[in-house]
């Protein structure tokens, strides 16, 4: 069990990693998460050149803003932090430090799917909140503090045409949708030697093309579907429908992670 697991160990080697990352995607990190600030910077300039005046409505550069950080870093983070696996001399380094394959991807996995999204988060919000209490009538009032900003958000039915309206755990969705594309990209950066990230959005395309055709029948009984969950007992169908999704999407990260397993376990030099 030791030579698979030592807390002490894997102490060692998390700060060991938190060190590694901090130094080639800290400064990237620091900033993406002053995207809002950034932002606003420029967004004044030009609407001071052109009208003369403060931007009149800044949230939707805000959110639009931290949508661009969050997507750059996604594709910057695996490639920055673990790329260099696939190097010869980075990648034998890697393979001498003395930590067990698994405390290496569980390590790498704690840091790319709890640390670097949690980390941008709290940068995001926290330069939004504080530029939203120095500058409340030019900036605008903080995301945190504006009443549609909620862990949870109910879509009326009316908007999506159905009969019953959908809550959404948007705090979930946006890590379920964070985990599933930014493993996608560690994947890519621990596989491929050369243009990893065009390699792996290549990959992604064609994964996509092949899914579509593959379920391209299912596609044609969505119609009766939505008329099935009009008819009968709505809110029960739909929420069978949303539990298969999360199962399906949890079902993603889990091979994505039993993948990057395997090639930790499996890579030589």
């Amino acid at each position: 069990m030791n030579k698979l697991f030592s807390a002490k160990r894997f102490g060692k080697y998390f700060s060991y990693d938190l060190k590694h990352c901090m130094d080639t995607f800290g400064l990237s990190l620091l900033i993406l998460g002053l995207m809002p600030m950034i932002t606003f910077f420029f967004a004044s300039i030009i609407s001071f050149i052109v009208s003369g005046g403060w931007v009149p409505d800044n949230t939707v550069n805000r959110i639009m803003a931290a949508i661009i950080a969050v997507v750059i870093a996604g594709l910057m983070f695996p490639v920055k932090a673990y790329g260099e696996i696939t190097d010869k001399k980075a990648g034998s380094n890697f393979l001498m430090v003395p930590a067990s394959t698994f405390e290496k991807w569980l390590s790498g996995s704690l840091m790319t799917l709890v640390v670097v999204p949690l980390a941008l988060l709290v940068l995001l919000l926290g330069v939004d909140l504080v530029l939203g209490l120095l500058l409340p009538s030019h900036y605008g009032e903080a995301l945190v503090l504006q009443e549609w900003f909620r862990p949870i958000v109910c879509i009326p039915a009316e908007y999506i045409e159905l009969p019953v309206d959908i809550r959404i755990n948007v705090g979930l969705l946006f890590w379920v949708c964070w985990a599933s594309s930014v493993l996608c990209f560690l994947l890519g950066a621990i596989y491929f030697k050369k243009s990893k990230i065009a390699k792996t959005f290549l990959a992604i395309i064609i994964t996509g093309m092949l899914f579509s055709i593959i379920s391209a029948p299912f596609t044609s009984v969505m119609p009766g579907l939505i008329e099935r969950i009009q008819e009968g007992d709505p809110e029960r169908v739909l929420r069978r429908i949303w539990t298969a999704i999360w199962i399906l999407d949890g079902l993603e990260i889990v091979i994505f992670l039993a993948i990057y397993y395997f090639r930790l376990r499996t890579i030589k030099h």
